[in-house]
C-alpha cells in the first residue's frame, strides 16, 4: 500500500509496521515495534500551527472512545527532515479479544505545500484585484455575478455591499439592466469580445456614472462558454474635466475674438479721430 498502515494493541504498542508507514515516518520497523509513541523527540502541530497534544491524538482517542477518528491532519517536525505533513485514520479493532486500533498513514506534505503556494497565489490575485480602480468581475450565462472586487462595488453601489448572485435588474434602473444584458448576451452568444464601449448608467444611489465596459468570453476547458469577464473603468471624472476643458478652451477663443475685435475697433476708430483733430 501507498499509505502508511500501523496497528497499535490495546495499551498503544506498536505491533505491526507496513514499509509505507516505515518510509513516512522515516524509521525502521525496529525503532517502531513495541512503542506508544512514534518518537519523543519530534513535535506535532495542528493545521492552524498551534501544539497538538498527545492525549488528543486520534491513536489515544480511538483508544479511550472506541470510536473511529477520520481524516485527522498533523504536522510532525522530524529532528532532521523537518516538517512533514501526514492525515490519519485511526479504527478500533478487535486483537487478540482487547480493543487495538489500526492506523492508516497518508503523506500530504506535497499537496500541503501546493496549497499554500496556490493560497498565496491566490491572496496575492486578489490583492492586486482589489487595488485595481477598475472594476473587475466574472458572469454566469444567467447574468449573475459570481466573483467582483472592490471597485465594482463602489461603482454599482449595491445596498447590502455584495454583488456575489445579483443581476444587473437587481442593482440598476430596468433601462441600464437591458442594456447591461444585451451587451452579455452578444458576447456570450458570439463569442465574440466587446471593447472600451462608453455607456452611462444610473446606479442604485441614482448617481449618473459614464463608464468603459470591456466583455470578453469565458471559456470551460472542453470549449464551452461558461460565461463572460467584465472589466469597466469609470470616466464619470475624466468626462468632466473634459467637458470643462472644452469649456475653458471655448471661453479662451472667445475672449482671443473679443480682444480681436477691440484691437480692429480701435485701431478702426483711432484713423477718424486723428483727421478730425
Amino acid at each position: 500500500m501507498n499509505d502508511g498502515v500501523v496497528l497499535f494493541d490495546h495499551k498503544g504498542r506498536v505491533v505491526v509496521v507496513n514499509p509505507s508507514a516505515e518510509h513516512i515516518l522515516g524509521l525502521s520497523r525496529e525503532q517502531l515495534n513495541g512503542q506508544t509513541a512514534i518518537d519523543h523527540n519530534w513535535r506535532t502541530i495542528r493545521e492552524d500551527g498551534s501544539h497538538f497534544p498527545g492525549e488528543e491524538y486520534p491513536i489515544s482517542v480511538a483508544l479511550q472512545t472506541r470510536v473511529a477518528q477520520k481524516n485527522v491532519v498533523m504536522g510532525v517536525y522530524h529532528p532532521k527532515d523537518g516538517l512533514i505533513w501526514i492525515k490519519v485514520n485511526a479504527d478500533p479493532v478487535m486483537l487478540g479479544g482487547n480493543f487495538a486500533v489500526l492506523v492508516t498513514l497518508t503523506d500530504i506534505s506535497e499537496l500541503r505545500r501546493t496549497q499554500e503556494e496556490l493560497k498565496r497565489e491566490r491572496d496575492l490575485m486578489r490583492t492586486v484585484i482589489d487595488t485595481s480602480p477598475d472594476a473587475i468581475l466574472l458572469k454566469d450565462t444567467e447574468g449573475k455575478v459570481i466573483f467582483s472586487n472592490r471597485a465594482h462595488i463602489d461603482i454599482a453601489a449595491p445596498s447590502d455591499g455584495t454583488m456575489v448572485g445579483k443581476t444587473g435588474f437587481d442593482l440598476f434602473s430596468e433601462e441600464t439592466a437591458e442594456m447591461i444584458r444585451q451587451d452579455d448576451l452578444s458576447v456570450l452568444t458570439s463569442g465574440k469580445s466587446l471593447f472600451n464601449v462608453e455607456q452611462t448608467v444610473i446606479n442604485p444611489k441614482n448617481e449618473k456614472r459614464i463608464v468603459l465596459t470591456t466583455k470578453i468570453p469565458w471559456y470551460a476547458p472542453d470549449g464551452n462558454i461558461v460565461g463572460l469577464l467584465a472589466i469597466i473603468r469609470d470616466i464619470t471624472e475624466l468626462k468632466e474635466l473634459e467637458t470643462k476643458a472644452m469649456e475653458l478652451k471655448t471661453e479662451q477663443q472667445r475672449i482671443l475674438a473679443m480682444q480681436a475685435f477691440i484691437n480692429d475697433f480701435s485701431h478702426d476708430f483711432r484713423t477718424p479721430l486723428s483727421i478730425i483733430r
